[in-house]
């Protein structure tokens, strides 16, 4: 649960302890209180589909001590890997979706997202939901009138929820990242909570945060997953990319701490960014 958020509601059905609760108005004023969840208690992380890429970040953040909610169109995959993780669950998307801080949408580019947000329902004020699509690696994306894949998922969702992050990285990057390395997730998604909440639950989960704007920059992300796909195809010059990406960005934010007229002579390196690629032990 994110500290600013002042409105959120009592634990969702599958908090500990929660179980045969009958709603809001259900037990005693004293005992809504103790069961009312710690303002330091880390966001809920819904995630939609259990493929590949879903079981992966349900991995990562369960063993980064988030809790998880899990659903896929076959419900039994995920109630499997919700049975293998702490502090994870398994239930319908409505489900998922009511007790969610954050939403990973981890399901095929050729999904209908129309279908999906209404399996959903109402996606509570302020709940960021990521989409991680690759229209460009799909075999059936349709995709709503020439716009990027995150654009085309945002028209089922309410203006400002949808945010583009976590496309870049493949299942087999994700299951090999651990605390003692990071690896840079360029974002993109029109200002407001929802963004602010998805940056800030990508920045306690490890990663390095790029911030690339709005959404209709996400095309620009997808391209990049589509030129890191293709040059990763010779081995070495993907992960080369990737480290540079993160150099760049390192040197950009640097500059931009500095004050005005202190920039020297303009001939400083590059700083070393340490990326999911970059061999341990390396400057």
């Amino acid at each position: 649960m994110f500290p600013d958020d002042q409105s959120r509601r009592l634990p969702a059905p599958h908090a500990k302890g929660a179980a045969g609760s009958t709603g809001r108005g259900s037990g005693t004023h004293q005992d809504r209180l103790v069961r009312r969840p710690a303002p330091a208690a880390r966001p809920t992380i819904g995630i939609v589909g259990c493929g590949a890429m879903g079981s992966a970040l349900a991995r990562l953040f369960a063993a980064r001590g988030f809790p998880v909610s899990l659903t896929s169109r076959r419900q039994s995959s995920a109630r499997r890997l919700a049975d293998a993780l702490p502090g994870a669950r398994a239930g319908d998307p409505r489900w998922v979706a009511a007790g969610a801080d954050v939403i990973l949408l981890a399901t095929p580019v050729f999904a209908d997202y129309r279908q999906l947000a209404r399996d959903l329902g109402p996606v509570l004020p302020g709940t960021p939901v990521i989409d991680m699509s690759n229209p460009g690696l799909g075999r059936r994306a349709t995709l709503v009138g020439g716009c990027s894949g995150a654009e085309s998922v945002a028209s089922a969702f309410p203006a400002r929820t949808v945010v583009k992050a976590l496309n870049c990285l493949s299942p087999r990057q994700i299951a090999g990242l651990d605390r003692r390395c990071r690896v840079l997730v360029p974002v993109a998604g029109d200002e407001g909570l929802p963004k602010r909440r998805a940056v800030a639950v990508l920045t306690e989960a490890g990663f390095d945060v790029a911030d690339t704007g709005a959404l209709s920059n996400s095309r620009w992300i997808e391209a990049l997953t589509e030129i890191l796909v293709r040059v990763g195809q010779t081995e070495g010059v993907g992960a080369a990319v990737v480290s540079l990406l993160g150099q760049l960005h390192a040197y950009d934010e640097a500059v931009r701490a500095t004050p005005s007229g202190e920039c020297g002579n303009g001939d400083a390196a590059l700083p070393t960014v340490r990326t999911a690629s970059t061999p341990r032990g390396s400057a």
